[in-house]
């Protein structure tokens, strides 16, 4: 059963106690197959960046690094940022509509099982036209505020 998270306080320690649990298996088929389709926009889009918003522990930072990506995984839990750099990925404690970022430092946002755990009326609001971008990620993303411009994901 998913839970919609309304105070942050409680989604920070669910999401440390799954971190410190481990209890992340291996990514489905089906994930890896959209993350190689997010990947092959990346030229036809001219993308370089991707932000990863509740990255875990970063599991999907290798598919964006090793398809030349400048990657950054945010993520509330201390424990998945402890795995994420571990690995050699760069990581950012923090709540995504509380972190800081220089308008326009990405171009592409990657959030996969997250969205779901928040209410969109304290934390993501999705476009309608960019499925699955939060306001952060359109924040970061396109300075212009044009998301029509990249609507293929």
């Amino acid at each position: 059963m998913w839970s919609v998270f309304t105070d942050i306080v409680m989604l920070r320690a669910y999401d440390e106690r799954e971190a410190e649990l481990g209890r992340r298996g291996a990514l489905s088929d089906r994930r890896i197959e959209l993350r190689a389709r997010f990947i092959a926009t990346r030229d036809a889009e001219n993308r370089t960046s991707v932000l990863d918003v509740g990255a875990g522990p970063a599991q999907d930072g290798s598919g964006f690094v090793d398809a030349g990506f400048g990657y950054l995984a945010i993520d509330l839990a201390h424990e998945n940022g402890r795995r994420s750099r571990a690995r050699g990925f760069d990581f950012t404690q923090a709540s995504a509509p509380a972190l800081a970022l220089r308008t326009g430092s990405f171009d592409a946002g990657w959030s996969m099982s997250t969205l779901l755990h928040l209410d969109d009326t304290t934390a993501v609001r999705p476009s309608p036209s960019s499925l699955g971008c939060s306001f952060l990620a359109r924040r970061a993303c396109w300075p212009s505020g044009d998301t029509n411009a990249r609507s293929s994901w």
